[in-house]
This record gives C-alpha cells, structure tokens and sequence, in this order.
C-alpha cells in the first residue's frame, strides 16, 4: 500500500517472519540481522525509528522519505555508496562512471547511476535488500539452502502526521519481548530500538526524538531535548501493566495481559483499552494496512480506490477492539482481533 503523493511523510510497520516460524535467530544472528539493518538504511536513504528482533521474525517501523525518487550529483552519489558497498564494488562503479562521463557517453552513465538510485528512498527495496542478505549471510554461516522467510513482508502504513498512531506503533513495536515473557523492561532487550537507544547508541535515540517530537508537535509543545524525549517515550511505553502473576514453581510469570483477561475485559466492555492494546497481540496493528485518523485512512483508499470493489463507498473503519477514539484502519477485520 502507497501513501499518498501529498503526505509529507509516511511511514510503515514491515514485518516478516522465518519459514515455518521456527526460532532460528539467536544472538548471534541478531546482532548481525540489525547490523544490515543498518547498513541498508543508510544505502536507501531511509530511517528506521523503532525495530525488534525476534527468534522468529521482527518489526521495523521505517519512514520514507517524500518526494518519490532520489536525485544526487556523482559527487554526492559516489560519496553516498562508498560506506555501503565493498571496496572493489565501490571502486568499479567509481571507475565506469568517471570513464563514461568523461568520454561523454551521458546516457550509460545515467544509466549505471539510475540502477542505484531506484533501490533509494523505497521501503520495497530496502526490504528485499536486507532480506536477501541476511539469508545469504544465514545460509552460509549454518551450511543451509533454500528460504529463510516465510513470504514476503507485510506492512501497515502510518501518516508522519498522525502523531497518536506512530507513537502507539513504536511503542508496540518495541514492547514485543515484554509480551513474549523474555523481558519484563524493554531497556533490557538489546534487539530492540528503545533498548538499544537506553544502550546510548546514537540512530536508535535519534528514532525515539523523532517519534516523540511528533507527538510534541500534536501536542502543541516545542521539540523536546533527547534526554526528555527518552523519559517521555518510557511513559508512552506504559510498561507497569499488571504481571499474571506467578507459576505453581513459584516464578514471576511474563509481564502482559493473559488472553482470559483480554475475553474477560472484551465480553465486559467490548473494548481494550491504549495500556492493554500494547500490552496483547492486536491484529490491526500487523494486519490493518493503514492506521492512522479518519481523513488519513480515506486519503490511501480514494488515492488507491481501484484496489476495491465498486461497493465500498468510503476507505476508514473504526478499530473494533480498541477504547481509542480518532483511531481507524483500511482493513475491517472481523475475527481473531486479538491473536
């Protein structure tokens, strides 16, 4: 799903999960899953402010940048690719295009810069990217062939506007191992943007102030410094939800909302409310395509109103599950909501 030509700025929820979801990532295959994260975020122009890695799959929440394609000089172009590929790619690439623009041969030189640029500034390419690599690196490392990914992505698009949506899906995002029992404070999780950010690693705190002077700005409050940012997004995390308490051994069991709870509270009240939304696995939030407020989610459907039958007359539908009002998603779900 495409944002809008007129959005100043998007940003989406990709998730994608290993084949057969079984629990291949350890800590040695995350360290070097979010090192290429990394490396294709610089090389697509891109930013990743929030990210969670998993045994079996993760979430990246990714800004692309408006404007559609990216346009750089050589100079800027070749200063741009030297840190993200090889020596010898860096130095072939290099070579041709000096020699082509040199002999002014315009149109092969164009041509060999044009096959770089189109894999900038796209959430698709990124993806793939770092996809394939990753398995490449796997594949080798444990003597495997064949997928490591049970499909391709999905995604959930987020307007840069929606300040309320984007901060509820970062803080989902980065909640993962709370909801699994692995941590009980995401700050302990270093696979995670808001851990990694507590960690002092720079991309990772600079994604935090991004997403929380957005909401500042919604807010009607100035941008904020870093270190306010970060104690603010801690309160947006809402991580004081309630234990289920502990295990005949004895032990404390994962920090969370049970699904009794979550039957309980829906048979009672049908709705869930922002803590224990975060807090429970929402399908909206992996499986509603866009999110946001009501005039965002009916930009996406009539800029992309082909996609749907003729019988649908408007884009936005309020989230069943969810006490949240101005929250809507594309996608009408109709069971499973929490799973």
């Amino acid at each position: 799903m495409r944002a809008p030509e007129e959005w100043s700025s998007a940003y989406y929820h990709c998730i994608s999960r290993v084949v057969g979801r079984e629990f291949l990532l350890g800590d040695k295959e995350k360290d070097c899953f979010v090192k290429l994260m990394r490396k294709y975020e610089r090389f697509c122009c891109l930013k990743v402010v929030s990210y969670c890695v998993m045994d079996n799959h993760f979430h990246l929440l990714v800004e692309e940048p408006p404007g559609g394609a990216i346009e750089m000089s050589d100079s800027q172009f070749l200063a741009h690719l030297k840190p993200c590929v090889s020596q010898f790619e860096y130095a072939d690439t290099r070579q041709k295009l000096l020699a082509w623009r040199k002999y002014e041969d315009q149109t092969v030189a164009d041509e060999l810069k044009a096959s770089y640029l189109k894999r900038m500034g796209n959430v698709s390419f990124f993806m793939k990217g770092l996809k394939q690599e990753f398995t490449q690196w796997f594949n080798r490392t444990h003597k495997r062939s064949g997928t490591l990914w049970e499909s391709r992505f999905k995604s959930v698009l987020i307007n840069g506007m929606d300040a309320e949506a984007l901060t509820m899906m970062s803080a989902y995002i980065d909640l993962n191992p709370v909801r699994a029992g692995i941590v009980e404070d995401p700050k302990n999780y270093r696979w995670c943007g808001y851990g990694e950010a507590c960690a002092g690693k720079t991309l990772a705190r600079e994604g935090i102030r991004q997403v929380m002077n957005t909401l500042h700005a919604l807010r009607g409050k100035n941008s904020a410094g870093l270190k306010r940012c970060l104690v603010g997004y801690e309160l947006e995390l809402m991580i004081r939800g309630q234990s289920e308490g502990v295990s005949s051994m004895g032990n404390p069991l994962r920090k969370g909302v049970s699904e009794q709870r979550i039957r309980a509270v829906l048979n009672k009240r049908s709705k869930l409310s922002k803590q224990e939304a975060l807090l429970c696995k929402v399908r909206y939030f992996c499986d509603g395509a866009v999110i946001g407020s009501q005039t965002s989610v009916d930009e996406v459907f009539e800029s992309q109103r082909w996609r749907f039958g003729p019988k649908r007359p408007s884009g936005a539908r309020k989230i069943r599950c969810l006490n949240m009002s101005g929250l809507y998603t594309l996608r009408d779900l109709q069971i499973d909501l929490i799973g």
